[in-house]
């Protein structure tokens, strides 16, 4: 997620939450095992200096289909210019296979020109 991009009107933004799992990322579209991982948002100002970094673990329950799990932020996932996923397994191959869900990203956004009232 990022704010410097061509056009943009947007200074910075906060993030609080958001939904997320992992599974095999298979090419060919078929169903998907969840498997067990680490994502990490790692957040940064808008000079690029990082300002905030935090871990969440999914767990697999053993089960062909499992419900995402919330992350939530601490407070310093505040006054952002962007934040990067990433997503690790343990394992060196399953590290090149695994896909990342996330969904309902709880944010806000600030302009860099407010509209006056």
């Amino acid at each position: 997620m990022t704010v410097n991009y061509e056009d943009s009107t947007i200074d910075h933004f906060d993030l609080r939450s958001f939904y997320y799992g992992c599974a095999a990322g298979l090419q060919n579209g078929a169903a998907s095992l969840p498997l067990t991982c680490t994502v990490t948002a790692t957040g940064k100002n808008r000079a690029g200096k990082q300002v905030a970094k935090q871990s969440f673990k999914f767990q697999t329950n053993g089960g062909l289909r499992q419900q995402q799990n919330k992350a939530t932020l601490n407070k310093s996932f505040v006054n952002l210019g962007s934040v990067e996923f990433t997503t690790t397994t343990g394992n060196a191959v399953t590290d090149l296979a695994v896909a990342t869900v996330m969904d309902t990203v709880d944010y806000t956004v600030y302009g860099a020109n407010p509209i006056p009232n």
